[in-house]
């Protein structure tokens, strides 16, 4: 039933108990945006904070799609764009 657990510090029991969270990766990769310097985490509570520490990492957002510095290449105008592989 509903016993006090002795171990808590307040005699409550605890649970586990699943959050979400997100963590934006490379659409050509799944490399991750990194480790956060301030949480040491790679992942954030909300997509919005997700996706400002992966701008931050150097990610670019193209259409819907996310590319880590090794997957886009800024065109002749300074846009970014995929780096297309190389035909053999």
């Amino acid at each position: 039933g509903d016993s006090l657990c002795i171990a808590c510090p307040l005699g409550v029991p605890r649970m586990i108990r699943e959050i979400l969270m997100y963590e934006v990766v490379c659409d050509t990769c799944m490399t991750p945006a990194g480790v956060n310097d301030t949480s040491g985490a790679s992942f954030s509570l909300d997509p919005g904070t997700a996706e400002e520490f992966a701008y931050n990492q150097g990610f670019e957002k193209i259409g819907e799609c996310y590319y880590c510095p090794k997957h886009y290449q800024l065109d002749g105008s300074g846009n970014p764009e995929p780096v297309r592989k190389k035909e053999t």
